[in-house]
């Protein structure tokens, strides 16, 4: 009864003890055309190869390879270590062996990997992701910038913003609502932009509880290009029945204004939107067929062709009443 116990235990803490083997790419300097190989082994290893892939291998030595007598081959491709006497490397935790390799690399992996223990069997291995470079960028890495570059690694102080014309800062939500400008509308110049207003939007996302705060938001802009224009304008979201936050955005059922910012004179002017459709954050669209401009400056009326009799030249808007000479005789 007791042996059979005894038996049961051990072949209980047979299958619960799990031996782990672990290897990985360590300390890769491309300058020197250096690294590491690094083993975490429960077990002794009595010989090993592995094959290192976007390199040329010129030479291994060292770790715990060499330090258990071991002996080291190589090809441009693969590292071998093998014992002729019949020593291991036994269990621990660190460099296996040093490889010496030629080559720019980005990316190192492991590609075929063989373990074996003193008496020959296969272990398993767990191997360690790919190395891989990082290759330093410089440039812009404010995402405010007009010229972030998600790529750079290195901030080289060239970041540029907008000091005019139209720039949304709304978070993203994901909502939104289409507004076209048809090609019909005139007084814009390529070049100019288009700013769509809700004059009592969500300024800021809140989180639940906390107080909304409403003014003009930019919604959306986009820049004329003497064609039809859409510009998808973002849209609040309000989650509060769910105990969520109100998202920032144009509000469902306010009017759409419209500004223009006049690239040449560096300004900003109100327009006057001739809607064929919709005209309210919210509606399945919004068609804008004209634009009128407010330039803050009074018409002049009078006479604007200046091949008639009576043209003024300080005439912004023609009254109708030029005058022409009549046959055979001249203005005067």
């Amino acid at each position: 009864m007791i042996k059979n116990l005894f038996n049961s235990l051990v072949i209980l803490f047979s299958l619960s003890f799990v031996f782990s083997t672990q290897l990985s790419i360590n300390n890769v300097d491309v300058s020197s055309g250096t690294l590491e190989i690094h083993m975490q082994n429960d077990e002794a290893v009595g010989g090993f190869q592995f094959d290192l892939s976007n390199i040329s291998i010129t030479g291994a030595s060292g770790g715990s390879a060499a330090s258990s007598g071991f002996m080291i081959s190589t090809s441009s491709t693969t590292v071998l270590g093998f014992s002729l006497t019949g020593g291991t490397i036994p269990s621990g935790n660190g460099p296996l062996v040093e490889v010496a390799f030629s080559g720019s690399p980005e990316e190192i992996c492991f590609g075929t990997v063989v373990l074996s223990d003193p008496t020959g069997n296969a272990i398993d291995a767990d191997l360690g992701d790919c190395w891989t470079s990082v290759v330093d960028v410089e440039g812009c890495m404010d995402p405010e910038a007009d010229n972030y570059n998600p790529d750079a690694t290195i901030d080289d102080d060239s970041c540029e913003y907008s000091t005019d014309g139209f720039n949304v800062t709304l978070d993203n939500t994901g909502e939104s609502h289409l507004i076209i400008f048809q090609n019909s509308i005139t007084g814009l110049d390529a070049g100019d932009q288009v700013g769509v207003f809700d004059s009592n939007g969500v300024l800021y996302t809140v989180d639940p509880g906390q107080d909304v705060e409403y003014g003009e938001v930019l919604a959306g802009a986009g820049t004329w290009a003497d064609a039809q224009l859409e510009i998808s304008a973002i849209m609040s979201i309000d989650l509060s029945d769910f105990n969520g936050p109100i998202l920032n955005g144009a509000v469902d059922g306010n009017a759409v204004v419209v500004k223009v910012y006049d690239a040449s004179e560096g300004v900003v002017l109100d327009a006057d939107p001739t809607f064929t459709n919709g005209g309210e954050f919210g509606d399945l669209f919004t068609v804008v067929s004209q634009l009128d401009i407010d330039d803050g400056v009074d018409p002049v009326y009078g006479c604007t062709d200046s091949d008639a009799c009576n043209y003024e030249s300080d005439a912004t808007d023609d009254d109708g009443s030029c005058e022409y000479p009549e046959e055979n005789f001249d203005c005067d």
